[in-house]
């Protein structure tokens, strides 16, 4: 199953900022258009930096359009593959964390072991067991985006010592 990741470039100031995407499929939203958030989409054919405008050739008929870079936000949409299509419900994955229990960014993130509770191809929402915790443990979102700074693997058939626990979390604020 793919997972779609949408690239905005929100009203281009220069060339450069579209310049990577010649030759891809863009969408431009207009902002300044009757209704509002008016679409063209098409492949990028060519970026005039005197003009500032973008020209978009839709597939199916071969009409070129442009579009001012000030008026318009445009999208690039790729597909990958979820990072999450071989997890499953129960599995047991190591993370790394990067927030203490109030949201504040930890110097040094802390390495959980987690159960897999449910997950779709955006998100894995994983369980921490904690015995301090009112609610006997906290939930984990690691978005797909994220899977490779939170580090999520399987773990190893040996425990190590160095996992962390959720009272590190807790003494790390």
């Amino acid at each position: 199953m793919g997972l779609r990741i949408d690239k905005w470039i929100r009203t281009p100031k220069s060339a450069d900022e579209l310049t990577e995407y010649i030759g891809k499929h863009m969408v431009a939203h207009i902002i300044t258009a009757l209704p509002p958030d008016d679409t063209v989409g098409g492949l990028l054919i060519g970026i005039d930096p005197e003009k500032k405008t973008a020209s978009l050739r839709r597939y199916d008929s071969g009409v070129v359009r442009e579009v001012l870079w000030n008026t318009a936000n445009f999208r690039y949409t790729t597909f990958i593959e979820s990072p999450f299509t071989e997890l499953k419900v129960g599995d047991e994955r190591r993370f790394e964390w990067f927030e203490d229990v109030t949201g504040m960014p930890l110097e040094t993130p802390v390495t959980f072991t987690g159960t897999v509770r449910r997950r779709t191809p955006e998100t894995a929402y994983l369980w921490v067991a904690d015995a301090e915790d009112g609610a006997g443990g906290w939930q984990a979102e690691i978005k797909a985006e994220n899977v490779d700074r939170h580090a999520l693997r399987p773990l190893n058939l040996k425990q190590s010592s160095e996992h962390g626990t959720a009272r590190a979390r807790k003494e790390s604020e």
